[in-house]
């Protein structure tokens, strides 16, 4: 059951990697409607990441994230949907709730770098499934 659960992530993982790289080159057009796009998509990509959680997670402090997402890679993504999706509302000229999500962002990077910082105490990394 572990094992398909990382796998799940990891195939998740890929395929929003994808995601970002697309909404990122349409936002290079610069228009309205290329933020508005990207926006969608990137808000639709982060309740596909977060799952169940979509709703609670942006309501909850970083660290407190970090622990209810358990996996690092999955904060990773998220970040990088979050910093699209602000250039895209930056471009929208949505300024505050630009800096909001990059903020955010920058909050959930600092979770995990002291979550992975030796002896923090933080969140550990996924451990591999155990031997059939």
């Amino acid at each position: 059951m572990a094992q398909e659960r990382r796998d799940y992530v990891e195939r998740l993982i890929e395929e929003l990697a994808a995601v970002v790289a697309r909404l990122a080159g349409r936002l290079a057009a610069g228009t309205p409607e290329a933020a508005d796009e990207v926006v969608r998509g990137a808000q639709a990509a982060q309740g596909e990441l977060l799952g169940p959680l979509a709703a609670a997670l942006p309501q909850v402090d970083a660290a407190s994230a970090l622990a209810l997402l358990r996996d690092p890679r999955q904060v990773r993504a998220w970040v990088d949907l979050l910093r699209v999706e602000a250039a895209a509302r930056r471009l929208r000229g949505e300024v505050e709730d630009a800096t909001a999500l990059e903020m955010r962002a920058g909050d959930l990077e600092q979770a995990l770098s002291a979550a992975a910082a030796p002896g923090a105490g933080g969140t550990p990394p996924p451990r591999p499934a155990p031997p059939r």
